[in-house]
């Protein structure tokens, strides 16, 4: 939780992690990748990386871990986040609604409109 409030410089809300079913973290917790088990696929729910880690790789090698594993997955990210332009480079595609930019790797043509409408609705996970 801590690694979170610092990389996305906001307060986690109760009970973030209810619904994580794997993990993905450096031995030293300064990054980690949060994934949910959901009916449209494999939900990326946080990717972190802390301050001081950045830079040093650290999210690449996290990111090559989960494709490693992970063959088909999605998520969503803030429309403005800086992080957006490479999250285009890393994903099969995205699409924009009014606050969202929702990105899939290996994800069925037929499980999209589901998935973009689960993002859609999920609530922001930050007080």
């Amino acid at each position: 939780l801590a690694l979170l409030e610092e990389s996305f410089k906001q307060t986690p809300k109760p009970g973030v992690l209810a619904a994580v079913t794997t993990i993905y973290l450096d031995e030293a917790c300064r990054g980690a990748v949060l994934l949910e088990e959901h009916a449209e696929g494999l939900y990326l729910s946080k990717f972190a990386v802390g301050s001081e880690a950045r830079g040093e790789g650290l999210a690449q090698e996290l990111w090559a871990e989960v494709c490693e594993k992970h063959s088909a997955f999605f998520w969503r990210s803030r429309i403005g986040n800086p992080v957006n332009q490479w999250y285009d480079r890393q994903a099969d595609g995205y699409y924009t609604t009014d606050d969202w930019m929702v990105f899939w790797r290996g994800m069925s043509a037929d499980a999209l409109p589901d998935l973009i409408a689960f993002c859609e609705a999920r609530a922001p996970d930050f007080l």
